[in-house]
C-alpha cells in the first residue's frame, strides 16, 4: 500500500501535469485560432475608410480606398521595395509595396479611378532606416511654392505609428486577443515547467525511501516528541526534518551539513532571512518564509537540527559559502558516478570543515 506521504507528492505532481497539459491544449487552440484568423483576413479587415489608424494595432489586417496614384518618396536599399504616400478621405498613409506593384496600382487608378489596397499595418519604427524615411516623407510634402507642409515634429500626428504593407497577411482585433492569451498562456506554462521540475526533483529524492521507511516516517510525525511548525506543514521528528508542502522534503538530520538564515534576491525582489539548508548530496533546500509565523520559529528549527546533529555548521558567512561550494562539487560528482557521498562525509564535523582556511578536498581531508 502506498504511503500517504508519497501519495500526497504524487497527487501534487498529477495536478501539475494535468494543468500543464490543459495549458498546452489551450495554446494549441489559440495557435489554430490565430492561424485561421490570418487565413480569413478578408472577412474582418479593418476598413481605414471608416476607422482611423490610431485605433488600430501592429499587424492588423486593413484595407483602404485610394483615388490617386501613390507618391513615391523613398526606397529600401538593396531591394525593389518602395515607400510612398497614399491618401483616402480620412488621412495620409505611408505605403510599402514593390516597384512593380506601384506601377500596377497606378495603372488601375488611371483606368478605374480608384484602387482598394489590401494589406497589414507595420510599425514605422521597424524600418531599419526609419529616420531617413521620415526625412524623405517630410521633404516630399510641399505646397506649390515649395514650402514644407509638415515638419518632423508633425510626422507622428500626420501618419501615426504605422505604415500599410501591401498584400501582407495580417490579423484582426480577435487576433490581438489571441496573441495576448498566447502570451499569458506561455508565461503560466513556464511556471508549471518549474513546478514539474520541482516535482521531479522531489520524487527523485523520495525514491530512495521504501514504502516501509515512509510509513516509519509517518509514524514519527505522529510521535509526541515531534515538533510541528505552522499548520502542520513543517515537522521536526526525532530523526527527520519533513516539509509536507507542495515540494515534499524528507531530510534526515545526519544529511544536513549547514543551516543558516540569509536575505536572498530573486530578480528585483529581496526575501529577508530565508532559512536555507545545505545537504550532504551537495544541494540546497530553502524553506519559504510563509511557513513560519515568526523568526523565533526559524531559530527553533535550527536549534532542533543542531541538537540532533552537532556536526551541522550554523550561520552564514562568505567563508562557509566558499568552502561548501568546494565540498558540494565533490558531493555532486560522487552522486554522478553512482557513489554515496554519505560514505565520505557522514561523520565529518562541518562546523570545523566550513570554517577551515584554504580548504582542499582530497582523500586524506575527506
Amino acid at each position: 500500500m502506498e504511503s500517504e506521504i508519497f501519495k500526497r507528492a504524487n497527487v501534487a505532481k498529477k495536478r501539475h501535469l494535468l494543468g500543464f497539459a490543459g495549458l498546452a491544449i489551450l495554446l494549441c487552440a489559440f495557435i489554430i485560432g490565430y492561424t485561421w484568423d490570418i487565413k480569413n483576413t478578408n472577412a474582418h479587415r479593418v476598413d481605414l475608410d471608416k476607422k482611423f489608424i490610431s485605433k488600430c494595432k501592429d499587424g492588423n489586417a486593413v484595407k483602404l480606398t485610394i483615388t490617386s496614384a501613390p507618391i513615391e518618396v523613398a526606397s529600401r536599399e538593396g531591394s525593389k521595395v518602395k515607400y510612398s504616400i497614399v491618401e483616402n478621405e480620412n488621412a495620409l498613409y505611408i505605403f510599402e509595396a514593390s516597384k512593380d506593384e506601384m506601377k500596377s496600382i497606378s495603372k488601375k487608378i488611371n483606368k478605374d479611378g480608384k484602387y482598394v489596397i489590401y494589406g497589414a499595418l507595420r510599425k514605422i519604427s521597424a524600418v531599419s532606416d526609419e529616420s531617413d524615411l521620415e526625412n524623405c516623407v517630410v521633404k516630399s510634402l510641399t505646397d506649390m511654392q515649395g514650402k514644407q507642409l509638415i515638419d518632423k515634429e508633425d510626422f507622428n500626428d500626420t501618419f501615426g505609428d504605422y505604415m500599410v504593407e501591401n498584400g501582407a497577411d495580417g490579423h484582426s482585433l480577435f487576433g490581438d486577443v489571441l496573441i495576448f492569451l498566447m502570451i499569458i498562456d506561455g508565461i503560466v506554462m513556464v511556471i508549471f515547467v518549474f513546478l514539474l521540475y520541482g516535482d521531479r526533483t522531489a520524487t527523485k529524492r523520495l525514491a530512495k525511501y521504501s514504502t516501509e521507511e515512509l510509513k516509519k516516517i509517518e509514524d514519527e510525525i505522529k510521535d509526541s516528541k515531534t515538533v510541528a511548525i505552522v499548520d502542520n506543514k513543517l515537522y521536526l521528528t526525532p530523526n527527520y526534518l519533513v516539509r509536507a508542502s507542495r515540494n515534499l522534503v524528507i531530510l534526515p538530520y545526519e544529511d544536513i551539513c549547514w543551516i543558516y538564515k540569509k536575505t536572498n534576491s530573486y530578480g528585483f525582489v529581496k526575501v529577508p532571512d530565508q532559512l536555507t539548508i545545505a545537504t550532504i548530496e551537495g544541494y540546497f533546500i530553502t524553506i519559504p518564509n510563509k511557513m513560519f509565523d515568526s523568526d523565533k520559529e526559524k531559530t527553533k528549527v535550527i536549534d532542533i537540527c543542531v541538537e540532533n546533529n552537532p556536526n551541522i555548521a550554523v550561520g552564514y558567512d562568505i567563508g562557509k559559502e566558499n568552502n561548501y561550494r568546494i565540498i558540494s562539487k565533490d558531493m555532486r560528482n560522487l552522486v554522478k558516478i553512482g557513489e554515496d557521498p554519505r560514505d565520505k562525509y557522514k561523520d565529518k564535523n562541518f562546523v570545523e570543515l566550513l570554517d577551515k582556511k584554504d580548504l582542499e578536498v582530497d582523500e586524506e581531508d575527506a
